[in-house]
This record gives C-alpha cells, structure tokens and sequence, in this order.
C-alpha cells in the first residue's frame, strides 16, 4: 500500500487544526512539509522509503511513522473530530477573512456561505467591506481560470498598459489553468517612486474605464490588488499587478513565475555560492563578489552556473550546473528533497480607491 495521500491527507488536517489555534510557524513546517510531498515521486510503502526532508522536524517524522505503522494518525482523527475544519476552511478562502475571523464565524454557529449571507443580512457589521467583497464574489474568484481565457487577459492589458508587462505564476509555467492574474509591470529605473505610483493609478483608472477592473480591493505606491472582468465575460477574477523597475525585473521574474519548489530550490543553490536572492536583488554574504546587473532570467542562471531551465519545466523538472561553467570540483547540487536523489524542484495596499458598493439582497 501507498501511504504517501494517507500521509498528505492527515498533514492537511493538522495544518488545519493549527492555523485555526493561530499557531504560524507549525502552519508553515506542515506547509513545506506538503509541498515536498506532493513533488515527490516515489510511493511510500514502508518506514524506510519515508523521504528525509530539508526542514522536517521529529515529531513530523514520527507522525508519518504513526501512519506507515498504523494506517492513520490519531491526531488526525482527533482534530477532524475536535474542530469544524471543512467549515473553518471555507470561511478561511474568503477573500479578506483570516484564521481569527474564520473561527469567530465557526464559534458562532455558522457552516456554510449561505448560513453566513444570512447572518450578514441580519448584522451587516460583521464583516468590514473588503470581506464582503470577498464573500460577493466567492463562487467566481474559487474557480480555475482556463488558459484560453488567461490569454484573452493578457491580450486586453497588453492594449492598455503602454509598459512591458508579464503575467507570471502558473501562467507563465505553461499551466492549463491558472487561480488568478498576476502581472508584472518593466517601468525605467530612472523613474522616481512618485512616477511609479502616478502611472500605476493612471493605468488602474484606464482599466475602470474600460470596464475591466471592477472592483479594487488595495492600491498603493507599486501594488494594486483587484477583481477584474473580462467584457462579455460572466466570472469575475482576482488581478495583481506589481510596479518592477527595470533593474529588478528579471529577479522578479524569476521568483514570480514559481514554482514554490523551484525557488527553494534555487535560493537554496544560491546560498552555497555565496548569495542571498529575492524577488528584488541577489546580495553577496561575506566576501562573495557583487553580482553583475541581470538583464533576463538567464543572466541569473548563468552567474550561479546553472543551466537554463524553461518556465514550462519548472515544476517537476531539475536543475544543474553546466559543466562548462562549473567551478572545477563542483559536485553537484544538495537536494532539497531527498538524500537519494538529484535536485529534484516541484523545480503577489494601502490606499483605496473608489469603487462600487456591494450590495447584498
């Protein structure tokens, strides 16, 4: 027997249960946990073929152990028994609703969108306006967006941005759907933080007026955060866009474009060449030389002597140093999965604009 989805399944149960008690730093250890998981390839059949991960503490070992031996978890069974988890989850993918407010909900009896819509009806203080937004829109803004549908937002922002733009995440990666639009927006380096933020307002104005952004949640000196439609279109859909200046873009591409295990993975190799690396700059630790500006993705790959590894591959993919470009001796890359196999990679506010009123009937 595989217990690999008994394992991920129990995992998410605890997760779960500990998001709900506010407990942020295990929510995240489950977090990496399930990610490393869900890439693995291999089936779990038995205690040797559990997968040492990087981060993987011994109580999380052990709960795996429990599973393999047992065939379940009791604090699994525990919690799903102890906590309105399928509720709490609900409430908690509302858009502007946290664990706190999710669990105030729960302890108020609510269950369902419907059991909330008739509670906000009866107290329309009980959510602020963002959640409401969040709660009008719940059904479009959980659904997967195609790709043919992606395409035809790009093709109407491309019309109106007059910058290089990007949409990045899953997008880029090749996905046949994708949760939102997350679009990276080149500006000059030259311009000021002041012309950033003047041309993002402008160009967030020009998408109301085209009737495509309809409803802002946050917009700010570099962000904007949104729900946007399509013309002729009848789901509404979450939008970010971001301000990048030209010197930072090709790191903000790289993080932005995913995956999550990619960019482990590769801040991972950057750190044992002596290098820290976000979405903004790569900084040299110690006496590491300074980085040469980066251009494009592949000048970053290049200077950490990886190869080029293509949006659509960095998913399931590797990557690896180029044996041309290698610092002699260089052995490898340390994976982040497992000790016995290769680098393995399962390898986006502040200031509110006017917009429309949601009303509830």
């Amino acid at each position: 027997m595989d217990y690999k989805p008994v394992i991920i399944d129990a995992l998410r149960v605890l997760e779960a249960r500990d998001r709900a008690d506010k407990k942020p730093f295990s929510v995240r250890a489950y977090a990496t946990v399930l990610r490393h998981l869900e890439a693995h390839p291999a089936p779990i059949r038995s205690l040797a073929e559990i997968p040492v991960f990087q981060g993987v503490g011994e109580k999380i070992k052990k709960k795996m152990e429990e599973i393999v031996e047992t065939g379940r978890l009791e604090a699994a069974e525990k919690a799903k028994a102890d906590y309105p988890l399928e509720a709490l989850a609900l409430f908690g993918g509302i858009y502007g609703i946290g664990p706190v407010k999710a669990r105030e909900l729960v302890e108020m009896g609510l269950r369902t969108l419907t059991d909330l819509r008739v509670e906000l009806h009866m107290r329309p203080d009980l959510l602020h306006e963002k959640q409401k937004a969040g709660l009008f829109y719940y059904e479009d803004l959980v659904e997967r967006i195609p790709r043919e549908e992606m395409r035809e937002h790009e093709l109407l922002l491309q019309g109106i941005a007059q910058v290089p733009m990007t949409i990045v995440g899953s997008y880029r990666r090749g996905a046949e759907t994708s949760g939102d639009v997350d679009v990276l927006l080149r500006v000059p380096s030259a311009w000021t933080a002041a012309e950033g933020a003047s041309y993002l307002h402008k160009f967030v104005r020009a998408l109301e007026t085209a009737g495509y952004m309809e409803y802002v949640l946050a917009l700010g000196e570099k962000k904007c955060m949104g729900i946007a439609r399509l013309p002729a279109q009848n789901k509404a859909r979450r939008v970010d866009f971001l301000i990048t200046p030209e010197h930072e873009y090709a790191c903000a591409l790289l993080y932005f474009t995913g995956s999550d295990m990619f960019n482990v993975a590769f801040r991972q190799h950057a750190l044992q060449k002596g290098y820290t690396l976000n979405e903004h700059i790569m900084t040299p630790i110690g006496d590491a030389p300074a980085p040469p500006p980066f251009h494009t993705e592949q000048d970053i790959f290049r200077f950490l002597s990886l190869q080029y590894v293509e949006p659509s591959k960095r998913v399931e993919g590797a990557i690896s140093g180029d044996a041309q470009s290698r610092p002699a001796g260089a052995a490898g890359l340390v994976s982040v999965c497992s000790t016995n196999t290769p680098l393995s990679l399962g390898i986006s506010k502040r200031v509110l604009i006017k917009r429309p009123k949601v009303v509830y009937p």
